[in-house]
């Protein structure tokens, strides 16, 4: 996509384009999960491969109804104008735009359907603040979920981000490397109050400290050590950093909660269901952590951090399942029992016909399905 400059935000060709575009890539989406619904009712249970032919619509589907999202995303000029309320400002190293479009939550991959992104996990909490915004590389033909993007020209980029700066009640730096993310975080140091600053890093101890090492160039104070002590990933990111207003800095690990963690081998909860009702991680640590930075400038969440209605739920379908659990098991059990027994009678009628040798094979079935039956054994005497 060429650079789109703030004046061309609202032209209607582009703005009637890109919803007709993203109602097409959504429709073709919705058509596809509905075929590998088809499929998967038609082949389950026939076996490998026809038991997984409905991936390729699903996962097709998948592609197609995210492409159409992102094309009917909000552009960041059509979110302010919309919101009465300042702006959080959103900067990074485009180069991060892959880690942070990922789902934090890798090993659950149905889940991300309905929780989102890392980004768009961190403007769900966001844009309880303010409309959550970000420039866009020019580079990209369709910007990630999260942060509404404006585009801007390599002339105004810098004039335009520090203007944003100035309009914004809080600025959220993404730490890395790059020389932009470093002119950000010196023209944030100029224009802002310290207590606006939140930076989140992606950083491991080693890490950090190299980044620790080049800023102190950059603040007005020396970054704080790492913080020992165990913690919990929350997709790419380890911590946050904030600032009171005499620049003294802060850093808070992120931990996710015992129950929150991936606990099973599907990567969901150790709790039953609370995956499918609990907050979204990144969303529900992010706010936690960053409780006393909103303090400082007299703000706070809409909505609370808490599971409350996440444990509720789980709750009332935590024992229903289980009972449903208990008795598979039980079935399973008695399954293999009857089977046992059926074969040991093909067995004994195997026997008094003459027919030894299936009697054999019959009664060693019995005895491999339930080893400890007691069960006719004549004819082990006579093989």
């Amino acid at each position: 996509m060429a650079p789109v400059h703030s004046s061309d935000a609202f032209s209607p060709p582009l703005s009637d384009f890109r919803r007709k575009k993203g109602r097409q890539w959504k429709t073709v989406g919705i058509g596809l999960y509905a075929l590998a619904s088809v499929i998967l009712s038609l082949t389950w249970g026939s076996g490998f491969p026809e038991d997984f032919f409905w991936v390729i619509p699903f996962v097709s589907g998948s592609f197609a109804y995210v492409r159409g999202r992102k094309f009917m995303a909000p552009t960041a000029e059509t979110v302010i104008f919309s919101d009465s309320r300042p702006p959080v400002l959103y900067l990074r190293s485009f180069n991060d735009d892959s880690a942070a479009s990922a789902s934090p939550e890798s090993a659950a991959f149905l889940r991300q359907f309905w929780q989102g992104t890392e980004e768009e996990q961190l403007a769900r909490a966001m844009n309880e603040i303010g409309p959550f915004i970000a420039v866009g590389s020019p580079s990209e033909t369709l910007g990630e979920l999260g942060a509404a993007r404006t585009y801007l020209t390599e002339s105004e980029w810098q004039k335009r981000v520090s203007e944003l700066m100035e309009r914004s009640q809080l600025i959220v730096l993404r730490a890395g490397n790059s020389e932009g993310f470093w002119w950000e975080v010196l023209e944030a140091v100029r224009l802002v109050k310290p207590q606006k600053i939140i930076i989140l890093l992606p950083f491991e101890a080693t890490e950090y400290e190299s980044f620790r090492a080049r800023a102190q160039d950059f603040f007005p104070c020396r970054l704080p050590e790492y913080p020992s002590g165990r913690y919990t990933p929350v997709g790419s990111l380890r911590a946050v950093l904030y600032f009171a207003a005499n620049w003294s800095p802060r850093i808070v690990k992120l931990k996710l909660p015992f129950h929150m963690r991936k606990m099973t081998p599907a990567g969901g909860s150790i709790i039953p269901m609370y995956g499918f009702f609990a907050p979204a991680p990144v969303t529900f640590v992010l706010k936690r952590a960053l409780l006393p930075a909103l303090e400082q400038l007299g703000l706070r969440w809409i909505k609370a951090p808490n599971n409350r209605i996440a444990y509720a739920v789980s709750a009332c379908l935590a024992f229903p399942l289980a009972g449903l659990l208990l008795f598979q098991i039980d079935d399973a059990i008695h399954s293999r029992e009857r089977g046992a027994i059926a074969a040991n009678n093909r067995g004994y009628d195997f026997e008094k016909s003459g027919r030894l040798s299936d009697a054999i094979v019959e009664y060693r079935a019995a005895t491999q399905l339930k080893p400890d039956g007691q069960f006719l054994i004549t004819i082990f005497a006579v093989s």
